[in-house]
């Protein structure tokens, strides 16, 4: 038996823990936020929380993309609501402040007196954006780090290889939501142990094929580089080469000949996940097998889902010991869990 084990259930089910790992995970991460296509003109903006915290992103009048916290600088209230719209400027549903699309206050009615005039000039606080393969990522902290290259490292790289989103066509977005740890999804992702149990169309597409797991960027990517065989729809559906990707923390991409998905998952506490999937493909599919396309990955989401909130509601009952973890089947796993107690620990 080996003597590397998993992480006690802890890890999963402690509140304190979520809350470390908010802000020693989450908050330094670039996260996906959603396709450039629906930010096309000035004023037009995409809002929505991650993990808890309120954001949007908005085509400045200058052309450039900059993104926000979504709370006004008055009394908190949200500015915009969630989704995709156009302004001509951000103004507070609550008492009418306005703002540019540069952040800056334009008007704060019946206030009285010039709130500028202190000489701090009144902003909403700016958070990084850019756009890589026509999506928009967001990173949550307001200090300023690394550029989404440099956290996206190799896997850039090996994305180039297969269609983006601009050279496919839009198929739409999905949401799978569930009563799980984050951890115990990730801890799935990263391994193919499970594959022919819990998705068994997935394994009829992988059968006479092959798979390679890798890892890059020092085990914070997993590279699942795939070649689909006859069965399960998956060579017509997705072409011959494919390849899924998982980064740290919380971005899955699916790649093919024929497809491009990307996934953001993210949570609001440690018993609740959020997978959010946007999904483009080729237009030599026809609507009928984009349709099966496109529910075939909204099953693998829920599938996964399924066994990973069984395995979380195990954990907060009190009935699971840290079991023993496979050296041939669950490396990558191994080497998620060390990176969350290098990125957590010491605990106290």
């Amino acid at each position: 038996m080996t003597d590397i084990l998993s992480l006690a259930s802890e890890w999963y089910i402690c509140p304190e823990i979520y809350e470390r790992e908010r802000n020693r995970i989450f908050k330094p991460a670039w996260w996906l936020l959603g396709p450039a296509r629906g930010l096309s003109s000035s004023g037009d903006y995409i809002c929505d929380r991650i993990s808890g915290w309120p954001v949007f992103a908005i085509r400045s009048s200058a052309g450039t993309i900059r993104a926000y916290l979504n709370v006004c600088r008055h009394r908190g209230a949200s500015l915009l609501p969630e989704g995709l719209g156009t302004v001509s400027a951000v103004r507070c549903p609550y008492h009418g402040w306005l703002y540019d699309h540069q952040g800056r206050l334009l008007s704060a009615p019946k206030f009285g007196g010039n709130l500028n005039d202190s000489g701090q000039e009144i902003r909403l606080r700016e958070i990084q954006a850019e756009v890589w393969n026509d999506l928009v990522f967001v990173r949550i902290s307001e200090d300023k780090g690394g550029s989404l290259l440099d956290w996206l490292g190799d896997i850039a790289n090996a994305v180039d290889q297969f269609a983006c989103p601009s050279e496919l066509e839009y198929r739409g977005e999905f949401t799978v939501t569930g009563e799980l740890n984050w951890k115990t999804y990730c801890d799935n992702t990263v391994e193919g142990y499970h594959l022919n149990l819990i998705h068994p169309r997935l394994g009829r597409a992988l059968a006479g094929g092959k798979v390679k797991l890798y890892s890059a960027n020092s085990g914070r990517s997993v590279v699942f580089d795939v070649t689909h065989g006859g069965g399960g729809g998956g060579r017509n559906l997705r072409g011959q080469k494919g390849m899924w990707i998982y980064h740290f923390p919380g971005l899955q991409l699916v790649l093919g000949e024929k497809v491009f998905k990307a996934e953001r998952v993210e949570s609001e506490n440690p018993n609740h996940v959020r997978s959010k999937n946007w999904a483009w493909y080729c237009s030599s599919l026809n609507d009928e097998e984009r349709h099966d396309s496109f529910e075939w990955a909204r099953q693998i989401v829920q599938e996964d889902f399924g066994i990973c909130a069984q395995v979380t509601k195990n954990m907060r009952a009190g009935v699971y010991d840290p079991g023993p973890l496979s050296p041939k089947m669950e490396p990558h796993v191994v080497r998620f869990q060390q990176i969350i107690r290098e990125c957590l620990e010491p605990l106290s």
